[in-house]
């Protein structure tokens, strides 16, 4: 059973007010509006989150977890120059989440980009003209 509260909501609109956060750039986002509140109480509601399906996690090989408010399977890329995290626009592949196959089960899948992200990428663009 999920129990909303405050700490919970301010987590919550954290994700969505930040782009793609790591749980400590959360922690300082409510920290500055509730400054009572504990690490801990910040990281047991992003839990909470998590397993009520409000939040999803992004696990970043070699870099710092984020998490995102957009819970619809999507894609992210991760840049390579700044290193900010950014929702790609490309269809989600369901057919690799088909169930049984060579003797497993695929529940869901993850696929992490890596390269520049628009922002960048844009910022290259300029320079290579110059």
């Amino acid at each position: 059973m999920f129990r909303n509260t405050k700490q919970k909501s301010l987590v919550l609109e954290a994700t969505k007010n930040l782009c793609h956060p790591t749980a400590h750039q959360i922690y300082l986002y409510v920290k500055n509006k509730c400054p009572s509140i504990s690490k801990g109480t910040v990281y047991r509601g992003l839990d909470s989150l998590i397993q009520a399906g409000m939040v999803h996690h992004i696990a970043i090989p070699n870099g710092a977890d984020c998490f995102d408010w957009n819970c619809i399977r999507h894609y992210h890329l991760v840049c390579q120059k700044c290193g900010q995290v950014v929702d790609v626009n490309t269809p989600y592949q369901n057919q690799f989440d088909a169930g049984e196959t060579e003797n497993m089960f695929i529940q869901n899948h993850t696929i992490l980009f890596y390269g520049e992200c628009p922002d960048c990428y844009q910022q290259g663009k300029k320079e290579n003209k110059q």
